[in-house]
């Protein structure tokens, strides 16, 4: 390389540079003059020193002596030059070490550090102030500390910070220096729909969420005449915004600038998504907070020692506690079957986020009991292991459970009493469910018969398999109501046996295709009825009388006086409580004992003659529990009370009443497994993560979506009438029933109860608790079933064989001319057996239409209008009888139905085929006193034993010389007790018995 070069290199240089030689400046370019304000004259032949600021000299002549003396120094540090004018510049020295003309001289290259320096200085700036970003707690805030940073240490002339609106439509001005309300007069507002230049270049970085740099806003078309800024930079703040600097004056940012606003913006927007995380976990807190306070399901929350740490206000409210009360107790202390062993070592092998069910019966303070569902799930928390326990009441529950179970052992009762064969047959398989009477039926046990459709028609006589299978597809192609055929079937003895055969398709696919048929099989060749209970207790409550005590202000409170009708109250004679052997106190239960003595106390200040207790209870004589009213007076003599006399008043049935309606005014609906929580439109806002053990699904995948997506197209009008139902009547839950797709696919029964909570401050929708009901749903479906064979046998019992009974008797009394007197016996016979065998299936129709009654199927009926055309059948029916009413039948109503006229029915045709004389006398009467009505049926015949009276009434006793089913008087009694009436017998004078039946009067 030439000198020449060399020389234009080092004149062109960047960087300052003199070459020193015993100290001194032999050499200095250009720039090294410019850094300094020297001249060359001025800095040649002068000591390098002169150019080296005060505070580092001492270090350069250090380095440049250890340098000259071969020793090691950095070859590269940073420095202050010192000006002429006396200022200091900061440089990056690198001296190397060199020869000119045989002497060891050095070469000092000087690299200008000020705009780093000033860099490093505005860098530190903005790191030192953005702890007041953080610190901020509003968006105005934080946008104020950002502007004035973007002012003071960035120096840009204007800034402002724009959040996104509340409808998504403007990034609105949230904070800016002065200088920008002075340039723009307005602050401005960027419009997403507007078209104007600033708008779109602001939302175009907002969207895009990149950075827009404007150096001169004069190059777009018409942005320079809408805005005073001739350059800027919009740097997108995430989702919240932009931030925005400006200036008047083009290219007025270069690259530092850039990179230092991209950092303000960087701590700008990890502060505004913390404060957002911030305010969102504190929304979340506060709707599960809700969803906890306001949750129908009891709720409490323990330890794993079983202690409770927190409870819901529905708990605290269905067991009478507080929820002070509650917190420190134990759970077995509520729950009566929770052992403390076995529930610790449960929970110890409870998972965290595993959940369990069990059933319990929690404790009411009041010392009631309620039957409650338990889900029990463990929690990691930061300071140790707890446990949520959310509760439901299912009384309503225990109570349906116990009806399904008393219908499902009337059904097996009839269907066993009838001696029915039952079929059920999968017609996807041609697999059948027989039950044992029908492999009975035919001389088989039920092991014998194949679970398949060939067990059947194998055992079909050739002759009629053809008609019977008519009969079979002339149902499945819809032509007949029901199946039905008569035919013989084989017998495991090789005989035969006419079967009546009834069915009916009971399911079809969505094509209409038959799946599923049920039907009986009926032993037409030795016919026999069928019976089944049907019973209903009652609870009768009375108002005992007030009991007077007068006892004497002593230990024990020994009693003086009391009342005689004690004995009929209380089941204490006056004898024992007088003589001492009883005191007042001992009869005082032992839980209010001590508050009743303290309202003694506080009652016996000198002027108080007379102060009522709070209801307590006494324990009778035979260990009952009695709650009185105690009115309480003073007796006083000078000064002091001798005596009190208390008034009592039994009110233990109105305590009781208090205490149910108490119960069912604070009984919540059922609980539910999956609490959901959606908005007027049906979309889901929030959802349990008991959704993903329910159904499947990740609370993410519902959270956003409508409900009616994932219900079955069927059901989603009855839920849309619900929520619809809901808005209009706030105060009224709805409960549906609905079909719900699993993620898998699959439909599962789903109960839903919704409570509108849409104005609820913290609530703001309408929560739904949601549990599986698919098995419950599919039992109630088979109950319908088994109700609809109860119909078909009904149906066969009401038509079919009454008419063939009365066939035979028709055709027995028109035979009555062609018999002579050595056959008339038989044919006597034939019509008493025929008629016998009517009433049997009228008994039997009477059962069956009863047993699929309920209890609010009862209506007024006309006492009268029934009871007198009951009268004039049996006088029709039984002419050999005399049946007399005595005086006129009241023209009164009475709850019941039409199985009335069964009840009377049954009464006088007793009265006339059980009498033993040769013309039997029927009396019939009716009174009334006060609201009851009393019936009597008398008769003339043989009477009924007294060591029968109590018996007769029940079920398969037969009267004497009856060979009858012995249904007939369980019937009555079944269905006066299901009119809330009641039925004896006694004796008649001189002969006989009289059936005394007493029913309510219905206004």
């Amino acid at each position: 390389m030439t000198e020449a070069l060399y020389k234009s290199i080092v004149e062109e240089s960047n960087d300052g540079i003199f070459v020193a030689q015993g100290g001194d400046i032999i050499y200095a370019n250009e720039k090294l003059q410019e850094l300094t304000g020297y001249s060359n004259t001025e800095l040649v032949g002068s000591p390098k020193t002169r150019i080296v600021a005060p505070a580092h000299s001492v270090l350069v002549k250090s380095h440049h002596r250890a340098r000259m003396e071969g020793d090691s120094v950095p070859n590269q540090f940073e420095i202050d030059l010192q000006t002429s004018a006396g200022e200091r510049v900061p440089v990056e020295l690198s001296v190397s070490r060199i020869t000119d003309e045989g002497k060891p001289a050095s070469v000092s290259f000087c690299r200008d550090l000020s705009e780093q320096k000033e860099r490093e200085r505005t860098l530190e700036g903005i790191v030192s102030k953005a702890n007041n970003i953080v610190e901020a707690t509003s968006k105005a805030e934080i946008g104020q500390v950002a502007v004035d940073i973007a002012h003071d240490v960035l120096g840009a002339p204007l800034a402002g910070m724009h959040l996104l609106s509340d409808d998504s439509q403007c990034l609105e001005m949230v904070a800016a220096i002065d200088e920008v309300r002075e340039e723009f007069g307005v602050p401005p507002t960027y419009k997403k729909t507007t078209e104007d230049a600033p708008s779109e270049v602001v939302w175009e970085a907002f969207e895009s969420t990149e950075p827009v740099y404007l150096d001169d806003t004069r190059e777009y078309a018409t942005l320079a005449e809408e805005t005073p800024a001739r350059s800027a930079i919009v740097e997108p703040l995430g989702d919240h915004g932009v931030f925005i600097i400006s200036a008047t004056e083009p290219e007025a940012f270069d690259q530092t600038d850039r990179n230092l606003v991209e950092l303000l913006t960087q701590i700008l927007t990890a502060t505004l998504d913390r404060q957002k995380r911030e305010r969102e976990l504190e929304q979340s807190r506060k709707r599960i907070q809700g969803l906890f306070d306001e949750s129908p399901d009891m709720i409490n929350v323990h330890d794993s020692n079983g202690v409770i740490v927190d409870s819901n206000p529905q708990l605290s409210e269905k067991l009478g506690y507080t929820t002070d009360e509650l917190v420190g107790k134990y759970i077995w202390e509520i729950d009566q079957l929770a052992d403390p062993t076995q529930t610790r070592e449960a929970l110890a092998d409870l998972e965290t986020g595993e959940r369990f069910r069990v059933e319990g019966r929690y404790q009411c303070k009041d010392g009631s009991t309620i039957p409650v569902e338990l889900q029990i799930r463990r929690l990691a928390l930061s300071d140790g292991d707890e446990f949520l326990v959310s509760s439901r009441d299912i009384t309503e529950r225990k109570e349906r459970e116990q009806q399904i179970q008393t219908l499902t052992e009337r059904l097996e009762l009839a269907v066993e009493g009838a001696n029915l064969g039952v079929w059920d047959w999968d017609m996807t398989t041609d697999e059948v469910e027989f039950n044992d009477q029908w492999a009975n039926m035919l001389g088989h046990s039920l092991a014998d018969i194949e679970p398949h459709l060939d067990a059947w028609e194998n055992r079909v006589h050739p002759s009629d398999l053809d008609e019977v299978e008519a009969a079979l597809d002339a149902h499945i192609e819809g032509e007949t109501t029901y199946y039905e055929s008569e035919h013989r079937m084989k017998t495991a003895d090789g005989d035969w046996k006419w079967i009546r055969d009834i069915g009916k398709i009971a399911e079809r696919d969505e094509d209409g295709e038959p799946v599923r048929a049920v039907g009986i099989h009926l032993d037409i060749d030795d016919r026999k009825s069928y019976e089944q209970t049907l019973k209903e207790e009652r609870d009768m409550f009375t108002q005992g009388p007030a009991v007077v005590f007068n006892w004497r202000d002593a230990d024990e409170w020994p009693v003086e006086y009391v009342s005689d009708n004690v004995t009929d109250v209380f089941g204490y004679t006056p004898e024992e409580l007088e003589s001492g052997e009883i005191s007042y106190i001992d009869i005082i239960h032992e839980e209010d004992l001590e508050r009743v003595s303290k309202k003694v106390a506080t009652n016996s200040d000198e002027g108080i003659e007379r102060f009522s207790h709070d209801p307590y209870r006494i324990v009778t004589a035979e260990g009952e529990i009695r709650w009185v009213l105690d009115h309480t007076k003073n007796v006083w003599d000078d000064g002091d009370i001798t005596h009190r006399l208390g008034y009592l008043v039994d009110i233990t049935e109105r305590k009781e009443r208090e205490q149910e309606l108490e119960w069912h005014e604070r009984l919540i609906e059922e609980s539910i497994d999956v609490p959901t929580v959606i908005d007027s439109t049906g979309t889901i806002t929030y959802v349990s993560p008991s959704v993903r053990r329910v159904l499947g699904y990740e609370p993410d995948e519902l959270l956003g979506k409508r409900g009616f997506e994932f219900q079955h197209p069927d059901d989603r009008e009855d839920v849309a009438n619900a929520i619809e139902k809901l808005q209009s009547s706030p105060d009224s839950p709805q409960t549906v029933q609905v079909r719900f797709r699993r993620a898998d696919g699959s439909w599962r029964w789903i109960e839903s109860r919704m409570q509108n909570f849409l104005d609820h401050e913290r609530i703001s929708g309408i929560i739904v608790n949601s549990r599986e009901v698919t098995e419950r749903k599919e039992y109630e479906q088979e109950l319908e079933s088994q109700r609809d064979n109860l119909k078909i046998l009904n149906q066969v019992v009401r038509h079919d064989i009454r008419n063939d009974l009365q066939v035979v008797s028709a055709y027995a009394e028109k035979c009555q001319t062609y018999v002579d007197e050595s056959g008339e016996e038989y044919l006597t016979k034939v019509l008493e057996a025929s008629r016998d065998a009517v009433n049997i299936t009228e008994t039997a129709r009477d059962i069956t239409e009863t047993m699929l009654q309920s209890s609010t199927d009862l209506d007024l009926v006309n006492l009268r209008y029934v009871l007198d055309r009951e009268v004039d059948d049996v006088r029709s029916n039984y002419e050999q009888g005399v049946v007399t009413v005595e005086g006129s039948i009241p023209d009164i109503k009475v709850r019941a139905d039409d199985m009335l006229e069964s009840v009377f029915r049954n009464l006088l045709g007793n009265a006339i085929q059980h009498n033993d004389k040769e013309i039997p006398e029927v009396t019939v009467s009716a009174t009334v006193e006060d609201d009851m009505v009393v019936i009597e049926v008398a008769d003339n015949g043989p009477g009924v034993p007294d060591h029968r009276k109590a018996k007769i009434f029940e079920e398969n006793e037969q009267g004497l010389d009856s060979h009858g089913t012995g249904l007939g008087l369980y019937l009555v009694e079944t269905l006066i007790e299901r009119y809330s009436g009641d039925i004896r017998v006694a004796d008649n004078e001189p002969d006989g018995a009289v059936f005394i039946t007493t029913l309510p009067i219905d206004e």
